[in-house]
């Protein structure tokens, strides 16, 4: 199981009335505190998620793009991780998938919305689905996450010349996750021996894995990613241009270094 999977959410954009006949999708009119009548849809909006029950009462109460049901959003995403730990069945996947997350840590508070659940059980679910795969497809697909993007920056740096010509001023591509993916999530801080013993050079002094040099480097590989537009069918409690949710792309090869 997901994380994602075992919650379910309703939206108000009228562009999916066109798609009512989807048999995945649900038509359902709420109420709501103020009486007012509006129109959701039930939506699967979620990579390899379970496919919306018309006859399940299993939808937030909402008017206009603000959920008004009562209760503690938080919490949500904190009981269905916790269930999952300690019940689903495939227990060394879950195992591993906490382990993932520690590594490639990201901050709710810090992308606000610690509330939402929706947004945070996506990113989790890389690590969920990738438990088993090689490290260097948990790294891609971390570093392609929009959470990751905003987290460490990487989302919107672009190549020295896009600066230049988009301001006329000199202005170098981030260094932040070009720092951090060295630093945090592969190779450390300082050079080891096979069995975790620290390499020390002639002054007694760790010897460092990476300098300023290869920051600068990194960080030119980590340009021209653009955080994907908004869609519908997926949780928020504002209107937002952006996706929160979905992969970044690499749309435009000018932007890139």
């Amino acid at each position: 199981p997901t994380q994602i999977s075992d919650i379910a959410r309703t939206i108000n954009d009228n562009v999916f009335d066109t798609i009512l006949n989807d048999p995945t999708i649900a038509r359902v009119v709420l109420t709501s505190e103020f009486y007012k009548e509006t129109g959701g849809i039930l939506v699967c909006g979620s990579e390899g998620e379970i496919e919306a029950d018309p006859t399940q009462d299993d939808f937030f109460d909402n008017w206009n793009r603000r959920l008004d049901s009562s209760g503690n959003y938080g919490a949500q995403k904190k009981t269905v991780w916790t269930n999952l730990a300690l019940f689903a069945d495939d227990q060394l996947r879950q195992r591993v998938a906490f382990a993932l997350s520690q590594i490639f840590t990201v901050s709710p508070g810090f992308l606000a919305y610690s509330s939402l659940s929706e947004q945070h059980m996506y990113y989790y679910d890389i690590f969920v689905k990738n438990a088993f795969a090689t490290y260097r497809d948990v790294l891609k697909r971390v570093a392609f996450s929009s959470n990751m993007g905003r987290q460490l920056s990487h989302s919107g740096s672009t190549s020295v010349r896009t600066g230049m010509d988009a301001s006329g001023v000199m202005r170098f591509p981030d260094e932040n996750y070009a720092r951090e993916v060295m630093q945090l999530e592969t190779i450390g801080l300082e050079l080891m021996e096979m069995d975790g013993t620290v390499i020390l050079d002639r002054m007694g002094l760790p010897v460092p894995t990476y300098d300023i040099n290869n920051i600068l480097s990194f960080a030119r590989v980590w340009t021209g990613f653009e955080i994907a537009s908004r869609r519908g069918n997926n949780e928020e409690l504002d209107y937002i241009e952006y996706s929160r949710m979905d992969t970044m792309l690499l749309r435009d090869i000018g932007r890139r270094d």
